[in-house]
């Protein structure tokens, strides 16, 4: 029988791989970085009534959200949850899905995220291939990650094989790799800020030290993946990926949550929607909606004739993103950015332990189903999540918002 997990009573510790000192110390660090941070952030929120990311990020300004803050969401009333239905009517008219399902930002960042579980280990991106050994040929299902031409943790330089060289090596390793990088910072990540592609005939040794002198510290300079001809006839300058979110269930069964798939703008690398990029939804199939959505728009626009019908291999990805999950005890929540390589083979760009539901609820409805939400309400209702901050859970966001809702 699996073992019912609660939350922040996993072994934190639990590693099984060869840097675990390394590992552990790394965590005190940032978990001692991230929680100030967050506690501050928490006082904000409690402050102004509601998490911005949502105003800031994601609604159209034209959208006309007057009419429902006064309107009491009536699914999560039920739990002591006071949200207005702003972001239920917003989603509704984005995916044409009408429900009170739809995760209010302020849930999802201030009570789902901490209660889940948020495990500041795993921030640096450099460390993931480590500790999951994504490059064993024992793997259970098949996948890899981008091949690494050297990379750079706390601002010491190692090489594809792990051993630690000079600065010097690291130029001479970059212009010795024959094919295009993409460079990346590999802490704090988000939105795409940060990466870009160095080709292969503008790579010299004094723009390569450039560019150690520009990211400092934290950074990868990774191979520059070929992807599939069906994923490159959404947009062919960017790497384009599908993102799947896995969820452990309070019964320990580990299922996909939900996935959409990203593409950039023509001549853009990234495909961040948060960085002006375009999203679509994805059946269980792997089809395509053919509906492209925009963050900050309440525009729609076709899809292409000449895109594909389906994400290739789509099966192998979402087995590769659930056996990936099983690795890791103490995160429930997991988004796992995918794409596919010329040859077939799933290629995990990187994992995300705290991936927003903002685009899956605007392409395809609510990020969870009834059961679930039913079965995972009263356990956040009766929980008092002291790892970040101190909230009520009679919690109310019709109330003031200190003035972030004028445009």
């Amino acid at each position: 029988m699996k073992e019912v997990w609660e939350p922040f009573s996993g072994n934190r510790n639990a590693l099984v791989n060869p840097m675990k000192i390394l590992l552990k110390k790394t965590a005190i660090l940032f978990h001692k970085i991230a929680t100030k941070s967050a506690q501050i952030e928490a006082k904000m929120l409690l402050r102004t009534g509601r998490d911005s990311a949502f105003i800031n990020h994601v609604m159209a300004p034209e959208f006309d959200y007057k009419p429902h803050l006064k309107r009491i969401n009536p699914y999560f009333a039920q739990w002591g949850f006071k949200f207005s239905m702003l972001e239920a009517e917003y989603f509704s008219t984005m995916s044409g899905r009408k429900s009170d399902l739809y995760i209010p930002s302020t849930l999802f960042y201030y009570y789902l995220m901490p209660f889940l579980g948020i495990s500041n280990k795993y921030v640096d991106k450099n460390l993931f291939r480590k500790f999951l050994n994504v490059t064993s040929t024992k793997k259970e299902v098949d996948f890899r990650m981008p091949n690494q031409v050297v990379y750079n943790m706390a601002g010491v330089f190692y090489d594809a094989n792990d051993e630690c060289i000079t600065p010097d090596e690291a130029v001479e390793a970059v212009m010795q790799y024959p094919y295009d990088i993409i460079v990346k910072p590999t802490i704090r990540t988000t939105w795409g800020k940060g990466v870009i592609k160095l080709g292969v005939m503008e790579k010299d040794a004094d723009k390569v030290k450039s560019l150690f002198d520009k990211y400092k510290k934290d950074f990868s300079f990774e191979e520059c993946v070929v992807q599939h001809p069906d994923l490159a006839s959404l947009n062919e300058s960017s790497l384009n990926t599908v993102r799947i979110c896995t969820y452990r269930r309070p019964n320990g069964d580990i299922k996909i949550l939900f996935h959409f798939q990203r593409f950039g703008k023509e001549g853009e690398v990234v495909d961040n929607a948060s960085a002006g990029g375009n999203f679509v939804g994805i059946d269980s199939d792997g089809t395509f909606h053919r509906t492209i959505k925009q963050f900050k728009s309440l525009k729609t626009y076709p899809l292409a004739d000449k895109v594909a019908e389906k994400v290739p291999y789509f099966e192998q990805m979402k087995a590769a993103a659930l056996y990936l999950h099983s690795k890791i005890p103490d995160l429930n929540y997991i988004g796992w950015d995918f794409t596919v390589g010329e040859d077939g083979q799933p290629i995990v760009i990187e994992f995300n332990n705290i991936p927003g539901v903002n685009v899956t609820q605007i392409t395809s409805g609510p990020a969870f189903s009834k059961e679930d939400l039913d079965e995972l309400m009263p356990l956040v209702a009766t929980w008092k999540p002291s790892y970040i901050c101190e909230p009520w859970v009679a919690f109310d966001d019709t109330k003031g918002f200190g003035g972030r809702l004028k445009y």
